[in-house]
């Protein structure tokens, strides 16, 4: 059952990026644009708190491996965060976990990183722009 779980997902998956490699478009600074016919954030949020009741903290909108994702983080009536993962072209969710102090400081560090990394490519990108002129 795992194993046809599995080929499922993966199959999904490859669909959705070839998908997505041929509809998204480049915004400001090569960030990706989502396409217009992603869910509306209110059906996505509806999803997220069908699969895990409670009330939303935050949520966004991003692109993660290829793919258009919402995430919400929901506090639920145990008092704890979970994180439900909305694929906002199909609607399935991709992941629903509970959150811990330690998670979500990994996730903290990591977007850290993230976002370092894409102010060096930025700066790179705008230095070889001047030098092109």
């Amino acid at each position: 059952m795992k194993n046809i779980t599995r080929v499922v997902r993966l199959s999904a998956l490859l669909f959705l990026i070839c998908m997505n490699t041929t509809v998204y478009s480049m915004g400001k600074m090569g960030k990706p644009v989502p396409p217009a016919n992603v869910l509306s954030e209110e059906k996505a949020r509806a999803i997220a708190l069908k699969e895990y009741p409670g009330k939303v903290k935050e949520s966004d909108l991003e692109f993660e491996k290829h793919v258009w994702v919402y995430s919400f983080e929901i506090i639920g009536a145990d008092k704890k965060e979970h994180e439900i993962n909305v694929n906002a072209m199909t609607g399935d969710i991709l992941e629903s976990k509970i959150e811990t102090p330690f998670m979500e400081a990994k996730e903290k560090i990591e977007d850290l990183f993230e976002k370092k990394n894409e102010e060096k490519e930025d700066a790179e990108e705008a230095e070889e722009k001047e030098d092109r002129r």
